[in-house]
C-alpha cells in the first residue's frame, strides 16, 4: 500500500534463530518484482503490513535500488521490536510492534521535508528576474494487527499526505516586486489492506487505496486563483504460492488482478468571475492481471541464486471522454465511451502487457548478507564498456548485517 517510498531493503536469514529473515527489495527484484505484499518479513511488504516487523531478527542494512538508498535498523527488546529507517528526500521512519494475546500489533511513522530554490537572473542588469522557493513535506502513518491462528491473517490501514508548496517572485529590472504566484500541490492516501495465510505455502492479498489530489496556483498582484482536483481509486487482489522442491530450490507462483479507476480532473479558475474547464476529461477503469514466476536455489552455505518472469497477462481499459457544455458549471456529461485491449502506457507508449525477467545472487559469510540484482539486458547486449549499447553493469545491491 504505500505507493510513494523509496523500495530498498535488507534481507538475513539466521539458521537457529527465532526470528524469521528479512527479504531485500534487491532480492525481490532480482526474482522479476516478485510482489513484496505476499512475502512476509520483506521490506517492501512492510510498507504494507508493519506487523512484519514483529517477524524480523536484529538486523542494520544500507540497500540501493534505482540508484536510491535506503537504510533500515531493527532492534528487538521487552519492550518489542523498534525500527528506524531513512530513504530519500530526507524521509525518516520509526516503527514499533509488539506481542499480544494471540495478536502482533504494530505501527510505523515516516516523515520527511526538502527545500530547496532556483533563481532565475538577468546577467546583463546584474538583476534578479524570477526567485523561486520550494518546500516539500511528506507525512505517513501505518497502522497494523495480526492475528494468529491456523489461518494467521494481517491487517493494516495507512494514511499520506504529501505536499509541495513554490513561491515565485517576479522582478523588474528596478528590482521591484512585479508578482508573487503560488502553486501548492497536496495528495491524500487512504489505504486499507489484509493479507491471510490459507495454509500449505498459500496466502492472499487484497489492498484497497483512495487518493485524491489537488493543485491551486495562486496569483497575488492578478488577484487570481486556478485549482484543480481528481481522484483514484486503486484495488489489487493477489494470491501466491511457495512450492519448496527440494531441500535446496524453493518456487514462487503468484497472479491475480489490478483495477484502478480515476476520476476526471476539474479545474476552477477564479479572477473577476468563476470558470470551470477540464484538464483531463477521461473517466476511465484500467484492468490488469499479473503473473509471477520466481526460483530460489542455495548452491551451497554460502551461496545461492534467484531468477525470475513477471508478465502482465491482460491489460484492459474501459471509459467514458466527458465534456463540459457550459464553463459556468462544474456539471459534465458523456461525450463517448471506450473500451480497449492491450493498453499504451500514456508516457512511454509502450504496451502495458509486457514479459520481463531478472537474476541475482545472495552471499551469506557469517552474520554479513549480500544481495546483488544483475541487470539481464548484461546478458544479451554486454556492459556499456563492451557494447556501447547503453546496459550500464552497477544494478541493484543490498548489505545486511544480521545478529541475534
Amino acid at each position: 500500500m504505500k505507493k510513494f517510498i523509496v523500495v530498498v531493503a535488507l534481507l538475513a536469514l539466521v539458521a537457529g534463530s527465532a526470528f524469521a529473515g528479512v527479504t531485500t527489495a534487491t532480492k525481490l527484484q532480482s526474482q522479476a518484482n516478485y510482489p513484496g505484499v505476499l512475502v512476509p518479513g520483506s521490506v517492501i511488504g512492510m510498507g504494507t503490513f508493519v506487523t512484519d516487523l514483529s517477524i524480523m531478527s536484529n538486523v542494520a542494512l544500507l540497500e540501493v535500488v534505482d540508484g536510491d538508498a535506503y537504510g533500515l535498523t531493527v532492534l528487538k527488546s521487552d519492550l518489542g521490536t523498534f525500527a528506524a529507517s531513512v530513504a530519500e528526500n530526507s524521509l525518516l521512519g520509526l516503527g514499533w510492534a509488539t506481542a499480544l494475546d494471540g495478536m502482533n500489533v504494530a505501527a510505523m511513522i515516516q516523515y520527511g521535508v526538502v527545500t530547496d530554490g532556483t533563481e532565475l537572473k538577468d546577467e546583463v542588469l546584474a538583476a534578479p528576474l524570477t526567485l523561486t522557493s520550494n518546500y516539500n513535506q511528506t507525512l505517513d502513518l501505518t497502522l497494523g494487527a495480526a492475528l494468529q491462528g491456523d489461518m494467521p491473517m494481517d491487517l493494516s490501514l495507512n494514511f499520506g499526505l504529501a505536499g509541495t508548496e513554490a513561491v515565485a517572485k517576479d522582478y523588474a529590472t528596478d528590482k521591484s516586486i512585479t508578482e508573487i504566484t503560488t502553486t501548492t500541490v497536496s495528495v491524500m492516501n487512504i489505504g486499507a489492506a489484509a493479507r491471510m495465510g490459507l495454509g500449505d505455502g498459500l496466502k492472499a492479498v487484497l489492498d484497497v487505496n483512495y487518493l485524491m489530489g489537488s493543485s491551486s496556483v495562486k496569483a497575488k498582484e492578478a488577484d487570481t486563483s486556478s485549482v484543480t482536483e481528481g481522484s483514484l481509486l486503486s484495488v489489487a487482489a493477489l494470491i501466491g504460492k511457495d512450492i519448496k522442491a527440494s531441500e535446496s530450490l524453493t518456487v514462487k507462483i503468484a497472479s491475480g488482478v489490478e483495477v484502478a479507476s480515476d476520476s476526471v480532473v476539474m479545474n476552477t479558475a477564479k479572477g473577476a468571475t468563476t470558470s470551470y474547464s477540464l484538464v483531463d476529461g477521461d473517466s476511465s477503469t484500467g484492468i490488469v492481471i499479473p503473473f509471477n514466476f520466481a526460483v530460489e536455489g542455495k548452491l551451497n552455505e554460502t551461496w545461492s541464486v534467484s531468477s525470475g518472469v513477471e508478465a502482465r497477462l491482460l491489460a484492459a481499459s474501459f471509459g467514458a471522454e466527458n465534456v463540459i457544455e457550459d464553463n459556468t458549471s462544474s456539471s459534465t456529461k458523456v461525450y463517448r465511451t471506450s473500451s480497449s485491449l492491450n493498453i499504451l502506457d500514456p508516457l512511454t507508449l509502450v504496451p502495458v502487457t509486457y514479459v520481463g525477467y531478472a537474476i541475482g545472487t545472495t552471499a551469506k559469510i557469517g552474520d554479513l548478507t549480500l544481495d546483488l540484482n544483475v541487470n539481464p539486458g548484461i546478458l544479451m547486449n554486454g556492459p556499456e564498456f563492451i557494447s556501447g549499447n547503453g546496459v550500464t553493469l552497477n544494478t541493484d545491491l543490498a548489505v545486511v548485517y544480521n545478529w541475534k
